[in-house]
């Protein structure tokens, strides 16, 4: 049985931070001083999430307050701690993410291969289930991963949609339309 989550003061060096782990493909250097400000200012509002892993804790969720708390050089962050497997930690992280908004489609169609390629007996069903997503929100960004590389570069930037991906996506190269 599973025990509760706690809140708890960590040790900094006792956190284990996997940058392969976060579904973001780059955290800006801008958004993390901005961040270290206003924890500076008014403290951590958030705690980050951790699971506890081989004596220490593996971050979970929070990858951007953890930098900003790191650049304070503070000892210590505010964590919940949450007693859960790698598996159910991916997912918590990349719905994290997902309900910011701040990802891309591409950033989330590349985190969600990962965690396709991760988790090989996972159905696209579960996988869905899993996120509280529907497979019309998971196909697109599929899709866009077998599009060619310009096309996933205007993703990026937001010149394509997901309406837009899956009409692209009926032809074979879809960057000559």
């Amino acid at each position: 049985m599973p025990k509760e989550d706690y809140v708890e003061n960590i040790l900094v060096k006792d956190i284990r931070v996997d940058e392969s782990f976060n579904s973001r493909e780059s955290i800006q250097r801008s958004q993390v001083i901005s961040l270290m400000k206003s924890i500076e200012r008014d403290g951590l509002i958030q705690p980050v999430v951790v699971r506890p892993h081989e004596g220490g804790f593996d971050l979970v969720a929070g990858f951007r307050r953890m930098k900003a708390v790191e650049m304070l050089g503070s000892t210590h962050v505010s964590a919940l701690v949450k007693d859960i497997t790698y598996e159910k930690a991916r997912f918590i992280n990349m719905q994290e993410n997902m309900n910011r908004k701040d990802l891309s489609i591409l950033e989330e169609a590349q985190a969600l291969r990962r965690l396709i390629q991760d988790f090989p007996n996972l159905t696209e069903r579960q996988l869905c289930a899993e996120l509280d997503i529907s497979r019309g929100y998971l196909s697109p960004r599929l899709m866009l991963l077998n599009m060619p590389t310009q096309a996933q570069e205007l993703a990026h930037l937001g010149f394509l949609g997901a309406i837009a991906i899956r009409d692209l996506h009926k032809f074979e190269d879809p960057v000559e339309i």
